[in-house]
């Protein structure tokens, strides 16, 4: 099977080697395009196995943005669907959400997206949901898309 992917999106998120990963998984066949993709080709256990290790990148993601002593203070919880499609971030009441709260999510978007991308989906992104963790009450939601990078 082959996964086409932004070539940008590989080297995003500072702890996704696909160099290392490819040599794990016996990936050998990869063609970059002059469009800025590269085009990998796997067999089914290969992708499977992928997706395995690129969940552990979204699982470290959120437990590395949750320990951050910049934005532990803002979310208490941050979850993440089995496809990798949703995130909900919970945030403490008296928290503000903007941009610098914005960019502490980013790694956790992106190691979404590199799953998605691995699981075949062509066009991916992720609908984040900010939740106030006491009351529920969505603060606000968008959907952050591959087009964005």
């Amino acid at each position: 099977m082959n996964i086409t992917l932004p070539i940008d999106l590989i080297g995003l998120h500072e702890k996704f080697d696909f160099e290392t990963l490819a040599a794990k998984l016996g990936i050998q066949s990869k063609t970059n395009s002059a469009d800025g993709f590269v085009t990998i080709n796997m067999s089914k256990n290969q992708q499977a196995e992928a997706l395995k290790v690129i969940r552990e990148l979204v699982d470290e993601s959120i437990s590395d943005t949750l320990q951050d002593e910049m934005m532990n203070v803002y979310y208490s919880d941050i979850e993440v669907n089995d496809e990798c499609s949703e995130i909900q971030v919970n945030v403490f009441p008296d928290s503000e959400f903007g941009m610098v709260q914005e960019m502490g999510l980013l790694p956790v978007k992106i190691s979404c997206m590199i799953y998605q991308a691995f699981n075949g989906k062509d066009d991916y992104g992720t609908n984040v949901s900010i939740i106030n963790n006491e009351t529920k009450a969505v603060i606000t939601e968008y959907y952050y898309s591959s087009n964005e990078l």
